[in-house]
């Protein structure tokens, strides 16, 4: 149990494992074991929230959870009737029951169990993870990311001892709320089988999982969700410890969303007009990649400087993989806008969207010829199962199968000159870098490992070719950034990221002196630019949300909407 109360005490302690930025630490001193609680008097969520949040990414079997709205409860540890009647419901484990439901940015949860217990939440903030505890007072710890394990860099501080309801009860609440992020009703008040949350949820999306000694010898932890086996299990960080050397395992919380944004989407992020790409700096060129900032995966667009950040697509469905025309008036992409994904066209500043592909299967990877005239890429439709290699008019006309393998082809990248397409052969986990005529013939071996090599692609002068060459461990892909010479020699890396972290999906600038790709070396993925050797790395993008799959072509010779 907590350290400021016995075992035998009744208590209720929640540690909230969510998604989050830049949470301030707190000044307070810890409290005395005999110190009061504070009531769970309900805060408006007017308080001005922590910064914005990182919108988390699913991995496959991930839970997808959307919240209903619903009217913000008093955090009085009683789930008290018609307060909680919009909730979406969930289960704990055990079978124990969890209520979520949202207002005005915060995300609200009411737990009810059988029998008296305990509560704790972990936050991923990128390299760092915030626990959130409540019990007698409220406390936060937090744990960084080292390359083996996660330590923690900050214990618990426990605060808000007064529990009246006076003017500088509420004040103290309200500020707590302000500077952490969230506020909680306290095992002390209310019914000791119940609790309430409320947790800043300013981006509309957070990643999180609860957990709960289970009674009566509290020996074993509940879960929501259900079989997390990383260390949100840790009684000892359940009873208000700060033990070193944790696993944690966040890709595989629970992402909880706004109800909508799996339907409708967020509100449009208002960059495109307010801040268009100018027309200076042209000989740079303009970069494209993909971004789930604002709820849901988006076409975005921004100078090769990191100037006049845009965003392309306003769509409630998947829109990724962008790839810049070589004349820079067009973008190639992929959206499931349709119901599957498919290719579509666009112009460089997201208008006349034209659907290239049609069929029930799953297509990928769009990449442009050289001379604008083609658009190599993958499709699932001949087994529904593995991807083959297509070649297609810029229209959509004349679709021909490159491949006709029975293992999966991906990541097809044609050669300056046009005769040769570089491509990663499969399966998951492991690709190798073949290369074949651009009618599928002569298909040979250029790079074998024991690890992943995919996105490849050509430098400009076709000498070179730049991939990621990653490999998975626990569940996560690491890596770097990898060239070799066309012929397959002379392998080295151009990157070295360490750590749990990975530098992936290379794209040659224009000029072919410089490299765009992506990193989560900070916590999330962010777009990156170096020189082609590697030296000089420079962060572009710098957004809470993660930014993924960039493509360099040149600026448009037309300015964009609203200049």
């Amino acid at each position: 149990m907590s350290k400021l109360f016995p075992k035998a005490v009744l208590l209720f302690t929640l540690i909230i494992l969510v998604s989050a930025c830049g949470m301030a630490a707190p000044t307070a001193a810890p409290v005395s074991p005999t110190a009061s609680p504070v009531p769970a008097t309900p805060v408006p969520p007017t308080v001005t929230p922590i910064p914005p949040t990182l919108v988390p990414t699913a991995l496959p079997g991930t839970s997808m959870v959307a919240v209903p709205p619903g009217n913000p409860p008093a955090l009085d540890g009683t789930l008290s009737p018609g307060e909680w009647d919009s909730a979406r419901r969930e289960k704990f484990s055990d079978g124990s029951e969890l209520l979520l439901m949202q207002n005005g940015g915060y995300l609200y949860l009411g737990i009810r169990v059988n029998l008296h217990t305990i509560w704790s939440v972990f936050l991923d903030r990128g390299d760092e993870i915030a626990v959130l505890h409540s019990s007698g007072s409220l406390g936060t710890a937090v744990y960084k990311r080292t390359e083996s394990d996660w330590q923690p860099t900050r214990t618990f501080a426990w605060t808000l001892q007064d529990k009246s309801n006076s003017e500088t009860a509420r004040q103290q609440r309200e500020l707590f709320l302000e500077k952490e992020g969230w506020l909680a009703s306290l095992g002390t008040m209310g019914k000791p089988e119940e609790v309430e949350f409320q947790l800043a949820m300013p981006q509309g999306a957070l990643r999180l999982a609860v957990a709960f000694p289970l009674p009566p010898n509290y020996g074993e932890a509940a879960l929501w969700p259900a079989g997390l086996d990383d260390d949100v299990r840790t009684i000892d960080l359940l009873e208000g410890d700060t033990p070193g050397q944790l696993r944690f395992s966040p890709e595989r919380w629970a992402v909880v969303m706004v109800a909508g944004y799996e339907t409708a989407g967020p509100a449009p992020t208002p960059v495109s007009e307010a801040t268009p790409i100018p027309p200076d700096g042209r000989s740079a060129g303009l970069i494209a990649f993909y971004s789930e900032r604002d709820g849901n995966a988006e076409i975005y667009a921004i100078n090769a400087d990191g100037s006049a950040e845009t965003r392309l697509t306003f769509n409630p469905a998947v829109d990724l993989a962008p790839d810049i025309s070589p004349d820079g008036s067009q973008i190639v992409f992929v959206s499931d806008r349709d119901g599957n994904k498919e290719v579509y066209r666009m112009s460089y500043d997201g208008s006349d969207v034209v659907r290239l592909t049609h069929t029930p299967a799953q297509e990928s990877y769009p990449y442009w010829s050289p001379d604008g005239t083609k658009i190599v890429f993958s499709s699932k439709r001949d087994d529904g199962q593995t991807y083959e290699v297509y070649l297609m008019n810029s229209d959509g006309t004349d679709q021909t199968r490159i491949t006709h393998n029975s293992v999966s082809e991906e990541w097809a990248y044609l050669s300056p000159d046009m005769q040769k397409i570089v491509y990663a052969v499969g399966p998951f986990p492991q690709y190798n870098l073949y290369v074949m005529s651009v009618d599928g013939s002569d298909q040979r071996q250029v790079f074998s490992c024991d690890r992943m090599a995919a996105h490849p692609k050509w430098s400009r002068d076709g000498g070179t070719i730049a991939f990621n060459y990653a490999f998975l461990s626990s569940g996560n892909i690491l890596g770097d950034v990898g060239l070799i010479n066309s012929d397959g020699e002379g392998f080295f890396l151009i990157t070295t990221t360490g750590g749990n972290s990975v530098s992936e999906s290379p794209y040659w600038s224009p000029d072919g002196s410089r490299i765009v790709f992506q990193s989560n070396r900070t916590g999330n993925f962010q777009i990156y630019v170096m020189n082609a050797d590697g030296s000089e790395q420079v962060r572009l993008t710098h957004h809470r949300g993660n930014d993924y799959w960039p493509s360099w072509g040149p600026m448009p010779a037309k300015p964009y909407r609203g200049e």
